[in-house]
């Protein structure tokens, strides 16, 4: 046997130099990390190292392949980007070079399928040839087969399956590049997931990974603009992880109490008494993958439910508890209907990330800045994570939108099919850049990326992308993030009272921009009106509103409304007229005999900004007052009449 694979082992490497001697460097660097990786095993290990050799020597073979191929296709001067053929033997190229990459993953298995699953979750990031190539791993990773499996097993817990086990499912649930899932039926009667490691994985993922790390960085040598270091160091960290399926009970025992409050989240219970290392023995879940709209349809599973909900999820995990799952591929996420709605099942524990304070604000504030349109506080925070003067690319690479949209405000412009295929041939233009993004983030930003883009492929699949209440969901878990950290830097009740107020403050503009949305996509008029008990009201310190109301009624755009200064001058005197038994609120009259459809004159009237503290210290005003009045302002305002002021900013109420 050991010498059959150093036999295979040299045939490899004499390959790979036969045909590529004019790429000497790549060659004489495989074949010394061939030698440095069987130095490291001891005689025991020798055949594990021998097969690794062989592993390493496949992959030198393909990467020399890929590497003669750019050469020759499209650095060799044959074209150039000039050329009217350029992007078509460029994309035959990729193509090519996907499928080569394609085959060794099938081929190596274990952390070879791991790299080409993460590759093919990069949908916004790398070329569409090498995303819908890798693809495929997602669903159809190598099976072991069943003796295998079984030999696991009686390894890890010590006694045949048939001790433990009245059935077993020889066919697996679901095959993944480290393990695979089985359906069994333990003694006491219970359905449970078996989950049990490759038998070789974790005896060659050292290898492999010395490998990867060895090829990738010989790439970079010979196309220095093209740096995919940034995949090997997450893959040397984070498949420790994964191969340790004790760790992956314990995430998700963490992720089921910090959701606790989700009632329909499920996280199947862990069996601590058959689980190790490499064998996990869950509870039992049935659903169909939540990007089955079949599966939906048949059952009456609303799919815009259901992203919502992952949405939120999501959400929470990234912007507020800075615990994330990161691996939500459609296998991993589950649906079924419970006491008639949605519930999500959430599968495949091993690859969590720990995002630090900083980082979850910092990111909070980039997306709080994405959602506000504010391009000088997306380059601020761009800036603050690490990406430079790229900040706009790394904006569209966090949202899988183009700039052109990002500047205009994602939640206000549809995705099309014209920006769609834009960024698919942007990404291929920048992709150096795109490369150079990816070593500057910081490293906790790079698994966020995969996340952000298997969760876009679920809502591409739903037909559910750019749902306002998932924007406006993950906008109030920015402002939780942001305020929350604000908090922690108060010395004084004072200032967390104020903190506390500005937050609300924020999730007040939040709830009348979703009223807002609501009454225009549904054609609400004034008379569909919610009745509820409105706060009470004391006298005190006048609050003056100082632009123009919208109402909302499908007969005229709000847009084309405020463009028209005497709309705003009715709309002052209607409003004035609602709400003259408020005597704390004051609106500037109007002087009608200067006033036009471009020229609004009226009455002068001095106040500070209502959010500031300052002035009102000054003048003795009470803050808390305040927000009392405006609360019940707007609450009439939504509730009662209809007919809301949509422009709160600081600037328009006075004090």
């Amino acid at each position: 046997m050991r010498r059959n694979v150093e036999r295979s082992t040299c045939q490899c490497c004499c390959c790979s130099f036969i045909m590529v001697y004019r790429y000497r460097k790549l060659v004489q660097l495989g074949l010394l990390g061939v030698g440095g990786l069987s130095v490291t095993y001891n005689s025991d290990e020798l055949e594990n190292a021998a097969i690794g050799a062989v592993r390493f020597g496949r992959a030198a073979l393909t990467v020399t392949k890929i590497v003669a191929d750019y050469r020759q296709s499209l650095y060799s001067g044959a074209v150039t980007p000039e050329s009217s053929n350029y992007a078509d033997v460029k994309s035959q190229t990729h193509l090519r070079s996907a499928k080569e990459l394609l085959e060794l993953c099938c081929v190596n298995g274990g952390a070879f399928v791991k790299v080409g699953q993460h590759l093919g979750s990069l949908e916004y990031l790398l070329p569409t040839e090498y995303v819908s190539t890798m693809k495929v791993l997602h669903s159809s990773a190598p099976q072991s087969s069943l003796k295998d499996i079984y030999q696991v097993i009686q390894e890890e817990l010590k006694c045949e399956p048939q001790e433990l086990f009245i059935e077993f499912d020889p066919e697996p649930l679901g095959a993944a590049s480290l393990a695979q899932v089985h359906r069994a039926r333990l003694k006491d009667g219970r359905e449970v997931a078996v989950k049990v490691q490759h038998p070789t994985v974790k005896a060659h993922s050292r290898i492999d990974m010395k490998g990867m790390e060895l090829l990738v960085g010989t790439v970079s040598l010979i196309f220095p603009e093209f740096n995919f270091e940034w995949l090997v160091e997450e893959m040397k960290k984070n498949l420790p992880k994964e191969l340790d399926f004790a760790s992956e009970a314990r995430n998700a025992e963490k992720v089921a109490a910090q959701f606790s409050h989700f009632p329909w989240l499920k996280i199947p219970a862990v069996d601590w008494n058959l689980t190790t290392d490499r064998v996990l023995v869950m509870e039992f879940c049935q659903g169909g993958q939540v990007n089955d709209r079949t599966y939906m349809l048949k059952h009456n599973i609303n799919t815009k439910e259901v992203s919502e909900k992952l949405g939120h999820l999501y959400s929470e995990m990234i912007f507020v508890n800075g615990y994330v799952h990161c691996d939500p591929h459609p296998g991993n996420v589950l649906v079924q209907k419970v006491d008639n709605e949605a519930q999500i099942i959430l599968l495949d524990h091993g690859l969590y990330t720990n995002l630090t304070n900083d980082f979850r604000l910092k990111y909070s504030n980039l997306w709080m800045s994405i959602l506000n349109a504010d391009l000088d506080s997306i380059q601020k925070y761009g800036n603050q994570l690490g990406v430079g003067e790229l900040y706009g690319l790394f904006a569209c690479m966090v949202t899988g939108r183009s700039w052109n949209s990002i500047s205009q405000g994602i939640d206000k412009t549809k995705r099309t099919s014209h920006e769609q295929d834009e960024i698919k041939s942007d990404v291929a233009k920048y992709l150096p850049e795109i490369s150079s993004v990816l070593n500057r983030v910081p490293r906790q930003m790079l698994l966020i990326f995969k996340t952000n883009d298997l969760l876009r492929g679920i809502e591409f699949s739903l037909n559910t992308q750019e749902s306002m209440k998932s924007f406006l969901t993950m906008w109030r878990c920015c402002v939780r993030c942001v305020f929350s950290h604000q908090k922690t830097l108060c010395n004084s009740a004072m200032c967390s009272f104020k903190v506390s107020l500005s937050e609300s403050w924020a999730n007040l503009k939040i709830s009348l921009y979703t009223f807002y949305l609501v009454c225009l996509h549904s054609g609400l008029s004034g008379d569909v009106l919610v009745k509820v008990c409105l706060f009470c009201h004391r006298e005190g310190s006048h609050l003056l509103c100082v632009s123009g109301l919208c109402q909302y009624d499908k007969s005229y755009s709000s847009r084309g409304q405020e463009l028209n200064f005497t709309s705003e001058a009715h709309n002052s005197e209607k409003a004035a007229a609602q709400y003259v038994h408020l005597p704390w609120l004051k609106i500037p009259a109007i002087d009608w005999n200067l006033t036009t459809d471009r020229v609004l004159v009226m009455e002068f009237c001095q106040g500070g900004q209502v959010n500031d503290r300052t002035y009102m210290l000054k003048h003795n005003i009470n803050t808390k007052e305040v927000s009392e009045k405006l609360g019940h302002l707007y609450s009439e305002m939504i509730f009662v009449n209809g007919y809301v002021h949509c422009d709160p900013h600081p600037g328009n109420i006075l004090v």
